[in-house]
């Protein structure tokens, strides 16, 4: 089987981040035929699958008509303000079109919508998830956010990180107006005042001030993804960071007010060389 090709937004990407982008192993070309015909927002659509596999007929009927959710892809909702652009991306891509849908190991979600992988071609070259990743308001969702669905993940978050803009902020500004950036892809940089290893193993770093004064900026990372975090840094690796400058990268979120971003990848965080575009940001 011959290894898949991704677009060449993707590809130009994998030249930038080195060859971990391509540690994918060869799968064949997707093997359900659908045509699209409602698009509902940026990361779903509604289609009537044309052909079905023998493996998978006890679970998908042709000419039956099926909600599918991208994998990967993290678009806004239609009543925010990008959902409207996100939804109308989709539609530029794939409305009333043939499309042809690679699964993974989970086939549907809790709202049993088909989670699959779209592609604009038979051979599986130009793969629509990749192509909305790679665009400003869609973003690639974590890991385990569809558990069984994990092919392509490193591919979707390397994607992400590098095509997002290097537009950046201080920890001040986001913390003091909270709602004016959340769900906002941004760098972030601040002093970090403290940070914490919970029993559970995740990781909170607290930038501007220390748990719990307010006002503050926190960057979390959950016990899932710390051991990459570990192998990357070292072991307690965060201990060292108090007193130190450092900037992330990814969409704002708000819990109880306060403002986060959460982490899933070292190369979210650098404290050793400020970019550029944060430079004149430094508090």
């Amino acid at each position: 089987m011959a290894r898949r090709f991704w677009v060449l937004a993707v590809f130009v990407a994998s030249l930038a981040l080195g060859p971990d982008v391509w540690a994918l192993p060869p799968y064949s070309p997707p093997d359900i035929e659908a045509r699209v015909i409602r698009v509902i927002d940026g990361d779903t659509i509604e289609v009537e699958l044309l052909q079905v596999p023998e493996s998978l007929a006890d679970k998908l009927q042709t000419r039956s008509i099926v909600r599918v959710r991208y994998i990967g892809v993290d678009a806004p909702e239609v009543d925010t303000p990008n959902g409207p652009l996100a939804t109308e991306l989709n539609r530029l891509l794939v409305a009333g079109k043939h499309v042809f849908l690679e699964v993974d190991e989970r086939l549907f979600d809790p709202y049993q919508r088909l989670l699959a992988y779209v592609y604009l071609d038979p051979h599986g070259h130009l793969m629509v998830n990749a192509i909305l990743i790679m665009t400003q308001p869609i973003s690639a969702y974590p890991p385990e956010r569809f558990e069984g669905t994990d092919r392509y993940d490193e591919c979707f978050q390397q994607a992400d990180q590098w095509c997002l803009p290097c537009n950046c902020v201080s920890w001040d500004e986001v913390a003091v107006r909270p709602g004016d950036y959340a769900g906002e892809s941004l760098w972030v940089c601040g002093p970090v005042k403290s940070t914490a290893r919970t029993r559970g193993g995740h990781i909170f770093i607290n930038l501007g001030n220390p748990h719990p004064r307010e006002p503050r900026f926190t960057i979390v990372i959950w016990d899932d993804y710390v051991p990459t975090f570990d192998q990357q840094f070292g072991y307690r690796w965060e201990r060292d960071l108090v007193g130190q400058i450092i900037c992330v990268r990814g969409k704002i979120e708000l819990y109880k007010g306060i403002p986060e971003i959460e982490a899933i990848h070292p190369n979210q965080l650098t404290w050793k060389s400020i970019p550029r575009c944060c430079q004149a940001n430094m508090p």
